[in-house]
Formats: structure tokens, C-alpha cells, sequence
């Protein structure tokens, strides 16, 4: 039997501070926000600043170390094991075969890679002597926790894309053998009809409300809302996704007579850069007082990020002695989904619809 699945963690990034909120916002004055913790007090510990390609490059080498446990683990059943054991740079070489997938995709490849050399450990003694029908009981395991919400997060299908990538790049002939034959493909296959998954687009009515929120005072006000909305409407108005707009330099943002330009210096589908820009006043701005994309640029001045911020989404705190947040981290996914939620729970749209709205929404609306 396949080694029990752990259930799944909670939702946190390492290091993280969480972005706090203010007991009320005048955007949603009469429904209650979504207790999220106060702020910390002076005094708190607050994490050292971090940044965007920091983070990428510690989850490339934590890729990178798994990777080359998992191959010590294949041993002799991988042939890019027994070529390059005996090599004193074997992490090297190792790293240089991983070296064009980015850790998003690692990440879910090597832990159902993993969960596989587990499996074949405790039923069969290795890799080399797992069959047809071990796998077989390994992907169905996956397509049961899937629905029941337990690790791997990965059903079938994508169990059997991962095992198929360590298949090639760790080049084991007996799992090249198995993975492609008529039993593995019937796991590929969704069956059925399925409704397309499409992420809705946020309501005009919420675009317009946050950028009146980001020309306000401030008195009335808050900073840390103002960084959060307006990195928001950066990604509506530019078409941007999060993961993208975790990658632009704050400092590369050019300030032009009607528009905001800049680059990300990786997206979903580049690694070269991809300029954007967007105009100044969004869709209720008529003056200077009304261009929300100036509002939000004085709200980064004053959070005062760091020369090397390399994201737009921060996850703010209060430093012992400010007075004003300031950029200390780059905002986890988890943590933008529950704001922008929260900040879409107007009084004309009700809590249970903002509780549908994906992060994604903010790129195609």
C-alpha cells in the first residue's frame, strides 16, 4: 500500500508578515471587513526586508537540493546517476538539468517525484522493480487524496506528467517503460464533459470605488490600503498578473505626462522583460487631484521601500519608531487573495460574491 498522505498545510510563506488591516475602511462601511490581526505595535520583531529575486533564488536551490536527493535516491535505476556519481561537481551537473524549469514547476514535480520513490520503497524495494501495477495503485492514491484534499495537492493527470518528466530528465528505462504504455495514458484522460474554469472579472462599480479610495486624504484614509489597491489597479489597468507584478523593480517606474511605464523583469512567459504601461487617471480621473495612479506613487514614497524592491504587492508593518508602513516583503499569494476579497465586499456587492472572486480576476478585467 502506498505511503499515507499527510494532510495539507496551511497557506504561508516563510517569513512572511502578514498585511495588516485597519478596523474599518470607508469602502465597506456597512458590512464589517474580515477580522485579519491588527497591526504590530512598536516595539514588534520585525523580519529583515526581502525581495522578489531573493525568494526565487532560494527556491531554486531548495529545487536544486531536492533534485539531487531524489536522483541519489533513483541510484542505479537512473543512467544520469551512474554517469555523473563518480564526478566530484555531481550536484553540478545535476543542477544544469533543472536549470530551464522554473521553481513553480519543480515544485509539484519533485514532491509527487518524492512520493513515488517512497511508494516504490515501501512496496517494492526500489524503482527498478516497480511495475505496471504499483504505479497504478501510486496514481490512483494521487486522484483519491486529490479529492479528499490531502498531499499531494496533484491528481492523476498531473501525477503522471511529473512521473514522466523524472522518467526523461532522470533518464530511468524501467519507468520510461511503464509510463507511456495503455494502463498509464487511461489516468491522462479527463472523461467527460467539463465546464471551462474561467476567472470572473471584478465589477466595474469596485474599480471605480478603489481608485475614488486611492485619491482621498489622508486623514480618511489608509497608507497600507492605498499600497495594496493601488498595485491593484496597476495589474487591472496594465493587465498584469500578481506573479508579474512581484517581479517589477520599484524604482524602474517611469512617470510620464498621461501614462505610468514600466517593465517586469520576469513574467509567466518571458524571461527577457515585459513592458507595460497604463494611463494615469483609470476611469473616474478627470484632473491631477483625481489621477489615483499619482496617489499611489506618493503612497510608495512615503512607505519608503528599499533600493532593491523588486514588487509592487508589499507586505507592510509597522517598524518600531514609524509612524507609516513601509515595503518589508513581497506579499504571498494566499495573503493578496484575502485582501482583495475583503476589499471587493462592498455595500453593492455582497460578501458571499466578493468570496468568489479569484486574484486572477485583476488581469482580465
Amino acid at each position: 500500500a502506498p505511503r499515507s498522505l499527510t494532510p495539507r498545510g496551511p497557506c504561508t510563506t516563510p517569513g512572511q508578515v502578514p498585511l495588516a488591516l485597519p478596523a474599518s475602511l470607508p469602502l465597506a462601511a456597512q458590512r464589517p471587513p474580515v477580522p485579519l490581526g491588527p497591526l504590530p505595535t512598536p516595539g514588534t520583531a520585525i523580519a529583515k526586508p526581502s525581495t522578489s529575486r531573493g525568494r526565487a533564488a532560494a527556491r531554486r536551490a531548495a529545487c536544486e537540493s531536492r533534485w539531487v536527493a531524489v536522483l541519489q535516491s533513483c541510484g542505479p535505476a537512473s543512467s544520469l546517476f551512474e554517469a555523473i556519481s563518480a564526478s566530484e561537481n555531481f550536484s553540478e551537473h545535476a543542477a544544469r538539468i533543472i536549470a530551464n524549469f522554473e521553481p513553480s514547476t519543480l515544485e509539484p514535480y519533485l514532491s509527487v517525484a518524492e512520493e513515488l520513490l517512497c511508494h516504490a520503497q515501501f512496496t517494492c524495494m526500489g524503482v527498478r522493480r516497480l511495475n505496471a501495477a504499483g504505479l497504478a495503485d501510486f496514481l490512483l492514491a494521487c486522484r483519491h487524496a486529490r479529492r479528499q484534499d490531502r498531499q499531494p495537492p496533484a491528481g492523476a493527470q498531473a501525477a503522471l506528467r511529473a512521473i514522466r518528466w523524472l522518467a526523461r530528465y532522470a533518464d530511468c528505462p524501467a519507468l520510461q517503460a511503464l509510463v507511456y504504455t495503455p494502463l498509464m495514458a487511461s489516468f491522462a484522460s479527463r472523461g467527460g464533459p467539463r465546464d471551462r474554469r474561467e476567472a470572473m472579472p471584478l465589477p466595474l462599480s469596485v474599480v471605480a470605488a478603489w481608485e475614488a479610495y486611492m485619491c482621498r486624504p489622508a486623514s480618511s484614509s489608509s497608507l497600507a490600503v492605498k499600497l495594496f489597491l493601488g498595485a491593484a489597479l496597476c495589474c487591472i489597468h496594465a493587465s498584469l498578473r500578481f506573479g508579474d507584478a512581484q517581479r517589477v523593480d520599484v524604482a524602474a517606474l517611469q512617470l510620464g505626462t498621461d501614462a505610468l511605464r514600466a517593465s517586469a523583469w520576469q513574467t509567466k512567459t518571458t524571461r527577457q522583460g515585459q513592458p507595460f504601461a497604463l494611463r494615469l487617471f483609470g476611469l473616474t480621473g478627470r484632473s491631477v487631484d483625481t489621477a489615483w495612479a499619482l496617489h499611489w506613487l506618493q503612497a510608495i514614497a512615503q512607505a519608503s521601500p528599499a533600493a532593491d524592491a523588486d514588487f509592487l504587492f508589499p507586505a507592510v508593518s509597522l517598524a518600531s519608531g514609524d509612524s507609516a508602513p513601509r515595503f518589508l516583503a513581497p506579499l504571498g499569494y494566499c495573503q493578496a487573495l484575502r485582501f482583495c476579497r475583503w476589499a471587493c465586499a462592498l455595500p453593492w456587492l455582497p460578501r458571499s460574491q466578493a468570496a468568489l472572486l479569484p486574484l486572477e480576476a485583476q488581469s482580465i478585467t
